[in-house]
């Protein structure tokens, strides 16, 4: 009987060594292929960084008139990920989106044993451009809204003295009244946020003089060839502010604009010389802001 015993204990024994041996390989089978989940989500999470860099920055160049601009962008972008070889698909609409879209297969180590050698991971993002309903930097020069634009043409912008009321363009009181400010504010943009919605006051008297300072100034600034605004740092580029008439001393901000000084101003002119362009940059997205070629992009997926 105690014979009996012995074997059926070492049988048992047996089985248990057995049931926990496949146990075992069960649970490091399940212990890697958390592990394998884990760089799966990693290498996917690190795919849609790269996407969405790449969107928001080749969003800047969709108004240059050139895809292969924004497609040169995107691969700089995806290179200095190292995720260039991963590239699926790159569709651009000049002046509207462009959407990135990456895949790549991620090898396995652990999940071999359930069959599993490697994972298709894919991330994808998209960035429209919108007009700009606030930003930084705006200069003390207005367009009433119902004034058309063309955009690349050269055209005048009248800074003569009365021309805020009788000229094309409003000369305005931005960061408060006075020819040295205005200057101020000419050279280097406004120091606080102008938004659509906002009231600003009317600059009145002779301020060619400020005018001719500011505009040679910007141009003694930017350095590069005169009629290239492409060049995305480049002080000749000023942000005009879109208006309606608010009362006789005051105007609302309705949008904005960009205009490109083409050349220094001497001594006797009243106007700045240069074109309106469109351009994506730096600003806050809202409803109601009037489309006059001055941008921001924004992530839609």
């Amino acid at each position: 009987m105690k014979r009996k015993i012995n074997s059926l204990l070492r049988s048992e024994q047996g089985n248990i060594m057995v049931v926990f041996a496949f146990s075992m390989v069960f649970f490091l089978g399940l212990v890697g292929l958390v592990v394998d989940m884990g760089l799966v989500y990693k290498e996917k999470s690190d795919l849609k960084k790269a996407a969405t860099t790449a969107v928001l920055s080749g969003a800047q160049e969709l108004t240059n008139g050139d895809a292969a601009r924004v497609q040169a962008v995107v691969n700089k972008v995806l290179a200095s990920y190292q995720a260039q070889s991963s590239l699926n698909s790159l569709q651009t609409d000049l002046n509207q989106q462009v959407k990135v879209i990456l895949k790549k297969q991620v090898p396995l180590r652990f999940a071999k044993i359930f069959g599993l050698n490697s994972m298709t991971v894919q991330a994808q993002s998209t960035a429209k451009v919108f007009p700009i309903s606030g930003l930084y930097g705006a200069t003390p020069l207005g367009i009433p809204e119902s004034t058309p634009i063309t955009y690349g043409q050269t055209v005048a912008l009248k800074v003569g003295a009365g021309d805020a009321n009788t000229g094309s363009f409003g000369i305005l009181a931005l960061e408060g009244k006075g020819a040295s400010t205005y200057e101020e504010t000419l050279k280097v943009g406004a120091k606080l946020q102008v938004s659509v919605g906002d009231i600003i006051g009317v600059q009145t008297g002779n301020i060619s003089g400020a005018t001719q300072n500011a505009v040679n100034y910007r141009i003694s600034q930017c350095p590069n060839p005169s009629g290239d605004w492409t060049i995305r740092e480049c002080a000749r580029i000023i942000t005009v502010i879109v208006y309606k008439t608010y009362s006789s001393s005051q105007i609302k901000v309705t949008g904005f604009a960009y205009f490109y000084i083409q050349q220094q101003m001497s001594n006797t002119d009243t106007t700045i010389m240069g074109t309106f362009i469109k351009r994506v940059d730096t600003g806050t997205y809202g409803p109601g802001s009037l489309d006059r070629g001055a941008y921001m992009a924004r992530l839609t997926e």
